[in-house]
């Protein structure tokens, strides 16, 4: 089955996201954007709430966007503790030339290796929405998008994330519903791909409970839905993470009898424990 990453801003909601069984832990500031960085105090907050629960729960960070990077305060905000996280992401926005994201990202990357930020892997992020996004979407045919994600594999990434850059704009469902739309294709091109070449596949972009539910019954099976609206009250991503929302995503994909391409993260059922039991943070 495909697993769920869920996005949190803070210690309670990530205690409220393991409460509810998410396979993956991710952290991010829904306020700064779609991979919006989080401030490095509360980055360290939640790593040490959430190893003190459990070593086995993969844990990842948003970075922004890799432009961001060109400002000096990206470099000086990193901590050491970043290296008890499995994945960070860091996305494509204001970048139209593939040539260009991939000099900006071996820069980023290059800046994390000198501070000694090691273990973590990359995965890479495209945007569906890459008009607005000011960006560019490689993969207009199958031999395209074989040839980006061979490239992103040559850079070091462990994944490919289709996200959407825009969260008051379509969804990614809704982009792949729209008329006359190729990103239907595309999107089936990233999957297969993905598939083929053992790279992580993951869809995220404001999807709800019953988006995952039509694209699993089209057969689009990510690794992994990555979610943070449809986990939170009123599906309003600036709202608090809520335990029986996790809990019924995750018991959707359990459901689901489409298997994902690999089990590229420890299944860590056992962590799914009353949200009561879990220690109180301050």
């Amino acid at each position: 089955m495909p697993g769920l990453l869920v996005s949190v801003k803070n210690v309670t909601e990530a205690r409220f996201a393991i409460a509810g069984g998410c396979h993956v832990l991710d952290i991010k500031d829904p306020d700064q954007g779609s991979l919006g960085r989080a401030r490095p105090s509360i980055i360290s907050d939640i790593l040490d709430f959430s190893t003190s629960i459990t070593s086995k729960m993969p844990l990842s960070i948003a970075l922004g966007e890799l432009t961001d990077w060109a400002d000096s305060t990206a470099r000086t905000d990193i901590r050491a503790d970043w290296n008890h996280v499995a994945y960070y992401k860091l996305g494509p926005s204001g970048i139209a030339d593939p040539s260009d994201w991939q000099r900006q990202f071996t820069q980023a990357r290059h800046i994390l290796h000198r501070a000694a930020i090691t273990r973590p892997r990359a995965i890479a992020v495209l945007y569906a929405d890459a008009h607005g996004a000011r960006s560019f979407m490689p993969c207009t045919s199958r031999q395209a998008t074989q040839d980006f994600v061979q490239r992103i594999g040559e850079l070091g990434c462990a994944g490919l994330l289709i996200d959407t850059w825009d969260k008051s704009g379509p969804s990614l469902n809704e982009l792949l519903n729209s008329p006359a739309s190729e990103f239907r294709l595309q999107l089936r091109y990233v999957l297969e791909t993905c598939r083929e070449a053992g790279v992580i596949s993951a869809l995220a972009g404001r999807l709800q409970h019953c988006d995952i539910k039509d694209l699993l019954a089209e057969e689009f099976t990510p690794d992994l839905f990555a979610v943070r609206s449809a986990v939170c009250e009123q599906a309003n991503r600036q709202n608090a993470v809520s335990t029986e929302k996790v809990r019924d995503l995750v018991g959707l994909l359990a459901e689901t009898h489409v298997s994902a391409a690999h089990a590229w993260f420890p299944r860590c059922d056992a962590i799914s424990i009353p949200v009561e039991s879990l220690p109180p943070h301050a």
